[in-house]
């Protein structure tokens, strides 16, 4: 018979928060950033975000059982006592000790049926409460690094996700997949036990808990090995935990949990005796203590504040979490407020987050100048020392929109020779922001490089953000590599610099052999720094891959997808780049095989489809796959599996930039109707754009290009000059196609221009020569493109390159030096398998149109932009393009 242990007897056993703040903070020197605490997360945990503990679920349960053998009897006027001797007589299988695994199993049968419970719990949750923004900040400063749960929800996965970019937390949830967790890793780590709503695999009735499957008990009893353990909000009903726990602390040789075992027990649950038997007997053993707590919030907010204290750390400030907007991240902070009323610290520091939120809305701003980058790299924010009176003052002119006078103050401050060199760092950062504020790049960069050589000289600040900064507003492609290289050599192990010299690659189209080798190399460079699924290097490297290699080589992109499917099967399989990563492989294999119409390629992408779609619930997750299927779709023109996807989803995701854009696409793309994709682009709410940089590029970019071909060249205009910064992506490209179609004279300046600047490679001469064919500078070509093919240059030119030719021939046969083009001239383009537009114009060159027709006839049909994008060309502007224009397919939208 189990020994009835009593509360009074395990009195000696009580600690309390200080005690485990000093404990946790109590790390060796050698090992000063190293946790020496896990924590075990339960059901208790939720409660507060809106998800029924599991003892609100007995309650209703217990009824539920009851009726199914009684139903003439009122049993919820019975006690709890009654009601569960009533159990007893009944249901042979229930059990006291373990009544939330009993009761779901005998109420809901089957896996799937429980599965469909846990989800529509977990849709109830208002958000991760205000205990979760502690647990971050414990997170980020490494006094706890790793994170066990009970829990089906993903409250912690939310939480835990703003910490900063190079520490991402990394989430498992399936026990195929633990033995790649590493205990040294300085990573953050959530480990599910009993597996995730959104995966098939979870526990959750009595006999699926007896037991944690063999490798996450494995990798839970090396962690305890080497950490203590603090239980928060867990009850201790499930056996297979509480199994493990007590073999650990059971074992001869007493290697486990050298730490401590501290649980955290409710007051109110202690005061009513309502701790279950099996915490009891725990807590009889060596090395076993409990506190008492108020609540999980409380708790987290009490603990995080004396570790702070302990650790001499005086800027408490939640992140800006949960993805969150600013005015709902005001509703987040107002709501929790209410939750908190009569907690001072709670409040205490929900005030001093909505102040600083306030204060520095500005700040986040500027990613719609610049980017967001800027911005999430900035430190200074987390540096109270520059929170003084004249900051705020400062901040709150910004926030006015009152920037020559900010701009004023800042050099008032500058100006001072006794100022610290972190304030002056400060002021300029806030100075920079003004500058772009008012569209001023020259005075931003200005800034940027006085800020960077005060560095130099006063050898106190790092240059990194400086050089960062720089590297995005510089207005040459050579600058802005050469400020990326500065910043390298100061933080070579910085991943977001090696996605920002990817980038820069990939915007300026630098297609040459070796610059292609280089991308792939530093995105796959970025992702060994950082193999997080939220790094955006796998979604660049893959859409990198299909732009470039689309065509040639296709072995190419299946092996990239290849590579980023295994980097993230073990870490996130349900990750937006791992979905990618497995649509564009069998997109790549359906052009490998040159047949679109395969139906077993489309069956298996609209089966991955629906898989993550229905076994995943993060918003912005749903839309990533919704928006790369859609695309698929596209791409084989698989019509009415787009008008299925989209009728279903338009309701749901209107509000989504990215589902917006690329219902705006499909209009043109499949449907043929570009008033309508306009007027789709025309009705977003444009407020959306500014919180993502690349959406919001993408956004204008595609808004301009639309207006372009429905010729609206004045609208096209004033749109650039309102909302077009130096980096946006094609800028440069977009600025010239409007200025040709309104000012031919500034059209010829700046392409001049332009090129003086450059750096003169391949893309530079094939830009140029093609902005001069449109004007029929055919002359000009001519003797640039001899010069060019006569002399001996430098490797980033490749004479063979097939546009270059072609302009070149077009310039020899429609110039003043006129001959006659053959088949011969342009061999090596009409040598290759595909139908493409080179060997479209290739055929115009030769007078042949009726092939070029016959090519351009596919294409249309494949994609009905390429008719305007076509019909613009120089080469093509002799074919009446009007015999190739389509009628629009009717969609037919609910």
């Amino acid at each position: 018979m189990e020994e009835n242990i009593s509360l009074e007897s395990l009195k000696e056993k009580e600690r309390n928060i200080k005690d485990l703040a000093t404990f946790i903070s109590n790390r060796p020197s050698k090992s000063i950033n190293q946790a020496l605490y896990c924590m075990l997360i339960g059901a208790g945990a939720s409660a507060t975000s809106g998800i029924r503990t599991g003892q609100d679920l007995v309650k209703s349960w217990r009824i539920q059982v009851l009726n199914k053998y009684d139903n003439k009897t009122d049993f919820e006027n019975l006690s709890i006592d009654e009601q569960i001797k009533k159990l007893k007589e009944y249901y042979t299988e229930y059990d006291e000790e373990n009544e939330y695994s009993s009761l779901f199993g005998k109420i809901y049968d089957l896996p799937n049926q429980r599965r469909n419970f846990i989800e529509q719990e977990v849709a109830k949750a208002s958000g991760p409460s205000i205990g979760y923004q502690y647990l971050n900040l414990l997170a980020e400063n490494k006094f706890i690094e790793t994170f066990f749960t009970t829990n089906f929800d993903d409250l912690l996965e939310l939480s835990l996700a703003p910490l900063n970019s190079n520490d991402r937390p990394i989430v498992c949830a399936q026990d195929s997949s633990i033995s790649n967790i590493s205990i040294t890793s300085h990573r953050t780590k959530i480990i599910k036990l009993h597996g995730d709503f959104l995966f098939n695999d979870l526990k959750s009735s009595s006999t699926e808990t007896k037991d944690l499957k063999s490798n996450m008990e494995a990798k839970f009893a090396e962690f305890l090995k080497n950490y203590g353990l603090i239980v928060l909000g867990y009850a201790g009903n499930d056996e297979s935990i509480m199994k493990v726990l007590e073999s650990l602390l059971d074992d001869p040789k007493q290697d486990y949990l050298n730490n401590g075992l501290y649980w955290c027990i409710r007051k109110e649950d202690y005061d009513n005796n309502k701790i279950n038997k099996k915490v009891k007997k725990l807590l009889s053993k060596n090395k076993v203590y409990y506190i008492l707590i108020d609540g999980f919030d409380e708790f987290c907010a009490e603990l995080t504040h004396e570790i702070y204290k302990l650790n001499n750390i005086e800027n408490l400030l939640f992140h800006k979490s949960h993805e969150r907007q600013f005015q709902e991240l005001e509703e987040y902070y107002n709501s929790q407020k209410e939750k908190f009323s009569n907690n001072l610290l709670i409040l205490n520091d929900i005030k001093n987050c909505i102040s600083d939120t306030t204060n520095n809305e500005s700040v986040s701003n500027i990613s719609t100048q610049t980017s967001s980058e800027i911005t999430k790299n900035n430190k200074f924010e987390e540096n109270k020392q520059v929170d003084n009176a004249v900051t705020r003052d400062i901040r709150k002119l910004i926030n006015r929109k009152e920037y020559n006078e900010a701009i004023n103050i800042i050099d008032g401050e500058i100006n001072d020779a006794n100022i610290p060199s972190f304030l002056y760092n400060y002021y300029n950062f806030l100075k920079i922001e003004c500058y772009m504020s008012l569209k001023q790049t020259e005075q931003a960069l200005e800034t940027i490089e006085k800020n960077i050589s005060y560095n130099n000289l006063n050898k106190k600040d790092s240059n990194l953000q400086l050089y960062f900064q720089k590297s995005i507003l510089a207005k040459t492609h050579e600058e802005r590599i050469n400020a990326i290289n500065s910043a390298i050599e100061i933080n070579e192990y910085d991943y977001n610099l090696w996605n920002r010299y990817a980038d820069e690659l990939i915007i300026n189209k630098k297609t040459n052999h070796k610059n292609k080798e280089n991308i792939i190399k530093y995105l796959k460079k970025s992702i060994e720094l950082n193999n997080s699924s939220d790094n955006d290097a796998y979604i660049d490297l893959i859409d990198y891959v299909q732009e470039y290699y689309e065509q040639e080589n296709t072995n190419e992109i299946v092996e990239v997808c290849n590579y980023v499917i295994e980097k993230l099967e073990c870490i996130d399989p349900m990750s937006t780049a791992c979905f990618k990563a497995k649509i564009e492989k069998i997109n790549a294999q359906a052009k490998s095989i040159n047949n679109t119409n395969n139906i077993q390629l489309y069956c298996e992408a609209k089966e991955i489809f629906n898989y993550y779609i229905e076994n995943n619930k993060i918003y912005d997750r749903n839309i990533y796959y919704i928006d790369t299927y859609l695309n698929f779709c596209s791409k084989f023109n698989i019509l009415q599996e787009i008008i299925d996807t989209l009728n279903k989803y338009n309701t749901q995701y209107y509000d989504s930039v990215l589902y917006t854009l690329r219902k705006s696409q499909i209009y043109l793309s499949n449907f043929r109707n570009l008033n309508k994709s306009i007027e789709i682009l025309e009705n977003i709410d444009t407020r959306l754009l500014k919180y993502s940089l690349k959406e919001r590029d993408k956004y204008y970019c595609l808004y301009l290009k639309y207006l372009l071909y429905n010729q609206e060249y004045d609208k096209a205009f004033s749109i650039f000059n309102e909302n077009i910064t130096n980096n946006m992506l094609a800028s440069k490209s977009l600025e010239a196609e409007i200025l040709y179609n309104i000012d031919k004279n500034k059209f010829l300046d700046l392409i001049i221009k332009d090129f003086e600047d450059s750096k003169k490679d391949t893309y530079d001469f094939i830009t140029y020569t093609y902005n001069l064919l449109k004007i029929e500078y055919y002359d000009s070509i001519y003797d640039l493109c001899k010069k060019l093919f006569s002399e001996n240059n430098d490797e980033d030119i490749d004479k063979n390159n097939a546009i270059l030719r072609i302009n070149y021939n077009m310039a020899k046969k429609f110039g003043t030096k006129q001959s006659k083009i053959t088949k011969t001239n342009l061999e090596s383009i009409f040598k290759t398998k595909e139908d493409t537009v080179e060997k479209a114009a290739c055929y115009i060159l030769i007078d042949e149109p009726h092939n070029a027709i016959n090519i351009f006839k596919k294409k249309i049909m494949e994609d009905y932009c390429n008719y305007y994008y076509y019909k613009d060309m120089p080469i093509f502007k002799t074919l009446n393009f009007n015999d190739l224009k389509l009628e629009a397919i009717d969609f037919g939208e609910k």
